[in-house]
């Protein structure tokens, strides 16, 4: 349209000439300036996604001069404006001097006029309050417009399968159709400041991620999966290949449930699917390991640890010393690593809270966390309920939680209620967001968490499997969960939901709340877990496919990826030799002439190789017994001790395994009994048996006499050498 003044504003800005609608457009983005013989100039400002003029881009400040038919384009917007000049016959559009135009854009020359008078003054005021009122309501009526263009924006919600990276410089513009749900992605991402527009992929683990944390500084992150072990990434060490620097196995055959980094960031808590959380340092190696309770004693007050699986697992936010844990056992425990250890050091735990149904029967705790103060903590259970204690010293019984929500999710087949994988206070303390196996999250007033309905709900968040959990931005705004596709093959996602005031108001159907944004997560299965870091702005994503990714943007985020992103990993460094002067008949290396080569030297693995495998040279003990050791089975007779029973005891003319021990017996019956007693005795006297010697006194005297006489026959001088001894074996006088 035709138009007299000298300098045109274009931009985003209700006091604009020409406002541009468009999110990604500057407030003042752009001038055009009537110059002399009715020429019109193109003033681009330094802008983040600049301005186009026939598909060229623009100098920040440069002075392009605009031709009729000339089409330029603001920012990401696909309008396309067409200068179309005034004909040189129209007298209202008369030529302005080149002295005539301003020296500076946006500024006024100050004039100086003469001092009005009271009359003019009220006059004066009564104007300038028409004016204030007339651009209130030009305000007013811009706000509403703007207000119904997001209503339009959002009321289908856009999704796509990667985010969405914005170039710093576009040389080629895509298609209007291809471009809309990109661009309208990026301007909601921009507006509620989501830190999405750029990826880094971590090297991924073989099994599925089931959770990640990272020390309060952002410089270290370890990510825990269902393989059993736990990688830990350092992005001040790391290139762009993202790799970990360290993997640690805390517990064999038990995966990883829960991590968390101390408020130092020199330690960190790990615990698995067994009873027995570990302490690890900011290296990996380990420190401490808490103790398992007695599984016999009923009352788990009574005993100093967990008695079966660990579900998670938390570190106090301000105390360096101190850690929460909770257990399918029904019990919350709050450790003390400066408290009493028993045997082979373990920890021992006496705070211990009983997690009770409505029934007062004991029900798993599945979830827990502290509130940002430490003051309180909270717990989510097998029953679908959502308690919360206010810490009052370990002499306290904890007999019921001084908050609960006992139906907070509650599926639709079961009575019995939603299995809570997840429960996190707001960095605030004031909201409490939980998620269960119902495919809900529910965002709850701490204060009126018996009595109140949720404050919004999220559904259709199904999860896949039972760490799936949930992350709130720093200043609480927005939080943020990872979900499953439709079927199996399906992608997974990541949506962002707004939370409280009025902006949530917009993303409501009848079905209830509605994400801000989703992004295309995993290939296949399921995001998992989330981290949204505080320090460094960065999400952290772990699908069920091993894959871990790293969300951030440069304007927004600082550290972490950006710092590994940049740097290229060294290649290896091999050493070469000149050899240009070395011919033929040279002798390199004298000692591999066959006069000089000592076989010996060479052959000495060969010579022992023989000695090694055989099991009798080598001395080597026979393995034990096992199916599948190298081809042996428990029925193969490879000892020698087997071989010696088979051969010598089995086979053998003594061998008394397979005869009759009835016919053994009874081929002795009728052969004379080699000893004699009483019973055989009284047999072959014929049954009367003799008490009474058969000899007299003298009789038995004179026997010995002569008995005597006959030795003294044989050998006198021993006889006489016999008697002559001592009772006590020394020889006597004569």
């Amino acid at each position: 349209r035709p138009s007299t003044k000298k300098v045109i504003t274009i931009g985003r800005d209700a006091d604009a000439d020409l406002t541009i609608l468009h999110p990604t457009a500057s407030r003042r983005h752009a001038s055009i300036v009537n110059g002399a013989d009715r020429q019109l100039f193109l003033v681009a400002k330094d802008t983040r996604y600049g301005t186009t003029l026939n598909g060229q881009t623009c100098a920040p400040g440069a002075k392009l001069r605009l031709d009729d038919g000339s089409q330029i384009r603001f920012a990401l917007s696909s309008r396309t404006y067409i200068v179309r000049l005034a004909s040189s016959q129209d007298p209202s559009q008369a030529p302005l001097a080149e002295a005539a135009l301003p020296t500076s854009f946006g500024r006024r020359e100050k004039v100086k006029e003469p001092k009005p008078d009271n009359h003019q003054k009220r006059k004066a005021d009564g104007d300038a309050d028409a004016a204030r009122q007339a651009l209130a309501e030009r305000r007013a009526k811009r706000k509403a417009e703007i207000d119904a263009m997001a209503r339009d924006m959002v009321a289908s919600t856009p999704s796509y399968t990667a985010p969405v990276v914005v170039p710093e410089e576009v040389e080629e513009e895509p298609e209007e159709e291809e471009a809309t749900d990109a661009d309208a992605v990026s301007a909601l991402t921009k507006r509620w400041q989501l830190p999405v527009s750029h990826e880094a992929r971590l090297q991924p683990a073989s099994k599925a991620v089931s959770c990640i944390a990272s020390d309060p500084a952002g410089g270290r992150v370890i990510v825990g999966s269902l393989d059993y072990k736990v990688r830990l990434y350092d992005f001040g060490g790391m290139d762009r290949r993202h790799r970990p620097f360290r993997e640690i196995e805390p517990d064999e055959g038990h995966p990883i449930v829960s991590l968390s980094y101390s408020p130092t960031g020199d330690r960190f808590l790990c615990c698995t699917g067994s009873a027995q959380p570990k302490i690890f340092q900011r290296d990996g190696q380990h420190l401490l390991t808490f103790n398992r309770g007695d599984p016999y004693v009923t009352d788990m007050a009574r005993t100093t640890g967990h008695v079966t699986i660990v579900t998670g697992g938390q570190w106090h936010p301000h105390e360096k010393m101190q850690c929460l844990t909770s257990g399918m056992d029904g019990s919350l425990r709050i450790w003390d690593l400066c408290g009493k250890t028993g045997l082979r050091d373990f920890l021992l735990c006496d705070h211990t809270i009983r997690v009770r149904d409505k029934g007062a029967r004991k029900v798993a705790a599945t979830a827990c966390c502290y509130s940002p103060d430490g003051r309180k903590v909270a717990c989510g259970a097998a029953d679908g309920s959502v308690q919360i204690w206010q810490l009052k010293g370990r002499a306290h019984n904890y007999l019921r939680p001084d908050a609960c929500a006992r139906t907070a999710h509650r599926p639709s087949t079961d009575a019995s209620g939603a299995v809570v994988s997840c429960v996190q206070f707001s960095p605030d303390g004031r909201s409490i967001a939980s998620r269960a196996d119902d495919g809900f999250i529910r965002v709850w007033d701490v204060r009126k968490l018996s009595k109140s309905q949720p404050v919004c709900e999220f559904a259709g968040i199904e999860p896949r499997g039972l760490t799936a959990n949930l992350a709130w931005r720093p200043d609480g705004a927005v939080l943020c969960a990872g979900a499953a596709g439709a079927s199996k093959n399906d992608p997974g996602r990541i949506s962002f939901f707004s939370v409280g005031g009025d902006a949530h108001e917009v993303h409501r159907d009848a079905g209830g709340y509605r994400p801000l944004v989703s992004l295309g997560g995993c290939a296949k299965g399921a995001d998992v877990c989330v981290l949204w870091h505080e320090r460094i702005r960065h999400v952290f994503v772990g699908g069920s496919d091993g894959s871990v990714r790293a969300l951030y943007d440069p304007a927004l985020s600082k550290n972490g990826a950006l710092l590994s992103v940049k740097r290229d990993h060294a290649p290896r460094k091999f050493l070469t030799a000149d050899t240009s002067h070395v011919d033929a008949s040279s002798i390199v290396n004298p000692n591999a002439l066959p006069m000089y080569r000592n076989d010996d030297a060479f052959r000495s693995r060969g010579r022992y190789a023989k000695t090694r495998n055989s099991q009798t040279l080598s001395k080597k003990p026979d393995p034990p017994l096992a199916q599948g050791q190298q081809g042996r089975n428990e029925g193969a007779r490879t000892t020698f001790c087997q071989t010696f029973l088979e051969n010598e005891l089995a086979q053998g003319p003594g061998n008394i395994r397979n005869e009759d021990p009835r016919e053994a017996l009874l081929k002795y019956a009728n052969e004379e009994p080699i000893f004699r007693t009483n019973a055989t005795f009284y047999r072959d006297s014929g049954g009367a048996r003799r008490d009474l010697a058969s000899d007299t006194l003298e009789a038995a005297e004179s026997k010995f006499v002569e008995d005597q006489k006959q030795l003294m026959d044989r050998n006198p001088s021993r006889v006489i050498r016999d008697a002559r001894k001592k009772p006590d074996g020394k020889e006597g006088g004569t």
